[in-house]
């Protein structure tokens, strides 16, 4: 029983122990880990200290971190994350749950992440992809109440920078693709989420993600609407006018997609290719002869993608910069940068209302903007006839 007034006492390996109250009031027994009094002293203070601080571990630290990893992941649902972000946390704690998988989550320490950074290196990843793979576990360690112990002596590893990846195409670049693409049906749909992405500030998750439903051709402002669950932010759900480029890209797919069965509110614009499933272990395997299911998306178009720019003599061009190529038309041709991040989704949710509201729909000439940056794509596509200017 406890002696004296620090509630310590010895258990039978002499190891001093200690009752507390958890959050919940039910009392519980801690060891302390040590059997000098004066540590074990320490250790208690320190306990009740990160229970004023409300940082005492969840069951979750007494999971292994294979164990903790599932059931973090497990815990997402559509309503926190979208699909294509629990599928990139995913992938990055997969080799975490490699390397440290036995380990118990609440025996990590620094000299851990120490180990597994120098352990991913050997394997030859870059520094930028390690830290992302810590970066999420961090999130893991954070629901557990564990990273703030550890996170004062963590320091990412330098990953220097990479312009490229955020450098927007030149519009002789973007044209030479467009111009390869054209004629080719194998390209067809990475031609037009290309010109989608490039005049609409469209990240790729959000254009495979686009529902029927979310699509408006008639009225002024012809325009779609971005859903939060296929956006990073919750400042990527908004609404977006589409310029002549962008509305005639948009009627191919809903063309294509209407061939392939797309035809209700909730179908999607790029109906998932049943026959790309081919793994046993997919969950779609067993479905992979039943052509086109517009209830589901199409994933990516990597494959397109890397033949048209190797094509066109562009293999390092990253889809990416397509979105960038937008914003920069935008801002080349004097759009305010308040209207272009409401239309690219960099703006908070209640800002980004006001500029889709408001009267004459800056929005709406920042895509036209964007559209007149580029009079060879017009003429490419016949659209040159007449080219309606950006009224102040």
């Amino acid at each position: 029983m406890p002696r004296g007034n620090d509630n310590l006492y010895r258990r039978e390996n002499r190891i001093f122990a200690f009752r507390y109250k958890d959050r919940h009031g039910k009392w519980r027994e801690r060891y302390t880990g040590a059997t000098d009094r004066a540590e074990a002293k320490c250790a208690r203070e320190a306990f009740l200290d990160q229970i004023k601080r409300n940082q005492v571990p969840t069951d979750l630290a007494k999971r292994s971190v294979r164990q903790a990893v599932a059931e973090w992941l497990g815990s997402m649902g559509p309503d926190d994350l979208s699909q294509n972000t629990i599928r990139s946390y995913r992938t990055c704690l997969n080799p975490i749950a490699a390397v440290l998988g036995d380990r118990k989550l609440g025996s990590i320490r620094n000299e851990d992440l120490r180990v597994y950074r120098h352990t991913r290196k050997d394997a030859g990843r870059a520094n930028r992809t390690i830290n992302h793979e810590l970066l999420c576990f961090s999130y893991v360690l954070k629901e557990a109440k564990l990273w703030k112990s550890l996170s004062g002596d963590y320091k990412p590893l330098p990953e220097g920078h990479k312009v490229s990846a955020r450098r927007s195409l030149t519009m002789g670049q973007l044209n030479a693709l467009v111009c390869i693409a054209i004629g080719n049906p194998q390209w067809e749909v990475a031609l037009n989420v290309m010109l989608i992405a490039a005049n609409t500030t469209c990240r790729p998750c959000e254009i495979s993600g686009l529902q029927l439903g979310r699509i408006r051709l008639d009225g002024p402002y012809p325009s779609i609407t971005i859903n939060r669950v296929t956006t990073k932010t919750d400042a990527g759900e908004r609404e977006i006018p589409l310029n002549r480029i962008a509305q005639l890209s948009v009627r191919r797919l809903i063309d294509r997609g209407y061939k392939l069965g797309a035809r209700s509110p909730e179908h999607y614009l790029l109906p998932a290719d049943l026959s790309k499933h081919t793994k046993p272990s997919d969950p779609l395997y067993p479905r992979r002869h039943e052509g086109f299911d517009p209830n589901l998306r199409q994933r990516g178009w990597d494959t397109a993608w890397g033949k048209l720019r190797a094509k066109a003599g562009l293999p390092g061009v990253q889809f990416y910069q397509l979105r960038n190529t937008s914003i920069t038309a935008g801002a080349e041709e004097n759009v305010p940068l308040a209207v272009m991040k409401a239309l690219a989704g960099h703006m908070d949710e209640r800002m980004t209302d006001y500029y889709t509201s408001v009267r004459d729909n800056p929005k709406a000439k920042a895509v036209q903007a964007i559209e007149n940056a580029n009079p060879e794509l017009l003429k490419i596509f016949g659209l040159d006839i007449v080219v309606n200017p950006v009224v102040n």
